[in-house]
């Protein structure tokens, strides 16, 4: 993870390339797609919540592929009139999924408001600079696929300001108002495959239920009719209903989460693939080889960086169905049969309490 702390003394090296001394534009929110469906609800809760209730701080939250950025950019799309002074927009992962620092960050909403800070500005405090600019005005900041708490703490605009965030890992800030994302309805989700691909009349439910309900997926998967003009439905539902072609629908969206984790938790979360729906933490103590404390601890991480679902006490933990053969292919077979023999091991351990019963 990049150090994304902001210290007042610290001046970074100058980046003269044209593009750093070029001004930037005040309106630089992208349309939302233009099949975007569903979300009503949540939609008009968020924006009630910004007009009457005056929240500051909205942040998305959610696993890859679900919708963060369409719901977030058809938020902001309601609000602009609310939000008339600028409009900025900025992808926190940076080129190559590569954290852009919070001090990079606020050189870009300070430069729309004043295109000479590149040369003539690094010295000051930057963070008095951001605010600076920011005061009096009416401007959201829209950060996308924000990497934690720290890189987002300094950019927290002054009031009158909306800061829009998404992000796939969980946290809290002063005055947030947070929203955890699920997939689609399957009435929402039939109608975003009709929307991409009306020739999928009939089948649209079929394909909902193959991808989860899941946005990016439901869009790939109808994308393949509209691209392969020569395929017919039945193909595509007998292509789809194979692992392999499910999997990748979501594989670059998980990957994007699966990466930030170190190599231990890599390890840990693909073997939970040998549980294909709920299970508890007692379960994955056994295959983890720890106690059910431990192996709490290590699942709470997971559903803070929306790598699994907790359903509550009565349904446990969950991983999509997409996302679990994700996993499952990142497994190597010399893990497949190692938690083959814990869950068998453990199974007998059980049976043979069960025979003393």
């Amino acid at each position: 993870m990049s150090d994304t702390s902001i210290q007042p003394s610290t001046e970074p090296a100058r980046d003269e390339s044209p593009e750093s001394l070029s001004p930037l534009p005040l309106h630089q929110l992208p349309p939302p797609p233009g099949d975007f469906t569903g979300r009503k609800k949540a939609l008009e809760e968020l924006v009630e919540r910004v007009k009457f209730d005056g929240a500051g701080i909205v942040g998305l939250f959610g696993m890859g592929g679900i919708g963060k950025t369409a719901l977030g950019l058809r938020l902001g799309e309601e609000l602009i009139t609310r939000y008339p002074d600028a409009q900025i927009y900025l992808n926190l992962r940076g080129p190559g999924g590569k954290p852009i620092s919070s001090f990079r960050a606020m050189g870009h909403v300070i430069r729309a408001f004043d295109p000479g800070f590149a040369e003539t500005s690094l010295k000051l405090d930057i963070d008095g600079h951001y605010r600076s600019v920011l005061n009096g005005r009416r401007a959201m900041i829209f950060l996308d696929d924000v990497d934690d708490r720290e890189q987002v703490l300094p950019l927290i605009p002054p009031a009158g300001c909306l800061l829009l965030i998404t992000s796939q890992n969980c946290f809290t800030l002063p005055g947030l108002l947070e929203m955890d994302m699920e997939p689609l309805s399957a009435a929402e989700a039939r109608e975003l495959v009709l929307r991409v691909a009306p020739k999928l009349e009939g089948h649209a439910d079929a394909i909902a239920t193959l991808c989860g309900c899941l946005p990016a997926a439901l869009r790939k998967a109808a994308d393949l009719l509209v691209e392969h003009r020569d395929m017919n439905v039945e193909t595509c539902l007998r292509r789809l209903s194979q692992p392999e072609e499910r999997r990748a629908l979501v594989d670059e969206s998980v990957a994007a989460g699966y990466d930030r984790l170190s190599p231990e938790l890599q390890r840990m979360w693909r073997w939970l693939s040998a549980f294909s729906g709920r299970f508890e933490a007692s379960d994955a103590a056994v295959i983890w080889g720890m106690t059910q404390g431990e192996a709490q601890g290590f699942l709470s991480k997971f559903i803070s960086c929306s790598m699994l679902k907790w359903g509550g006490p009565d349904s446990g933990y969950t991983m999509h169905e997409l996302v679990g053969l994700c996993a499952d292919a990142r497994c190597t077979e010399e893990e497949r049969r190692a938690i083959r023999k814990k869950l068998s091991d453990h199974s007998v351990t059980l049976f043979a309490r069960a025979n003393v019963l």
